[in-house]
């Protein structure tokens, strides 16, 4: 009963914060949900001549104007409303932490799933490599698991959520 509680703990965590992440916000083709947006908020912007994470500088009826800083400089870009087709806010940060929980409780379930194979002792016969205790296994599963989650979920923002703005 333990072992069950062990494996399955994690998988609930990561449903959790996974269904935490997903909050759901109103769908809508409201374009001022945008105008009343900060400056400088992270944005996905999806257009007919392609898409872009930027951050908002301007949004006024007719148009919104954002810019991305990178290696090049900051570029700035304006967009007509009438080419935009979606908007949705960036979650870099809580995509990353998603990652972190789901990764750790992967890598920790691999590390018990692992672990718990035949034991070697003196009489095995055959090649035998016990050098290192389960909860070592665990703990190196579950870090492992935990920035490989991370390093994925992160940039990818795999918690972008539903769109503050869509064209009608």
């Amino acid at each position: 009963m333990r072992k069950i509680i062990f494996v399955l703990g994690p998988s609930f965590a990561v449903w959790t914060v996974a269904a935490l992440g997903q909050a759901p916000s109103p769908d809508g083709s409201n374009w001022r949900r945008l105008q009343q947006l900060p400056p400088h908020t992270k944005i996905h912007l999806s257009a007919d001549r392609g898409g872009r994470t930027c951050t908002i500088d301007q949004v006024d009826e007719e148009q919104i104007a954002c810019s991305h800083s990178g290696i090049t400089g900051r570029h700035s870009y304006t967009y007509a409303r009438s080419e935009v087709k979606s908007v949705k806010l960036a979650h870099y940060l809580r995509s990353s932490f998603t990652g972190l929980a789901a990764g750790g409780a992967i890598g920790l379930v691999a590390g018990v799933a692992s672990a718990h194979g035949p034991q070697c002792n003196n009489n095995s016969p055959g090649f035998c490599l016990n050098i290192v205790s389960n909860g070592t296994v665990w703990t190196v599963t579950t870090v492992l698991g935990a920035v490989v989650g991370t390093a994925i979920a992160g940039p990818t923002d795999i918690t972008r959520g539903s769109a503050i703005y869509r064209r009608p």
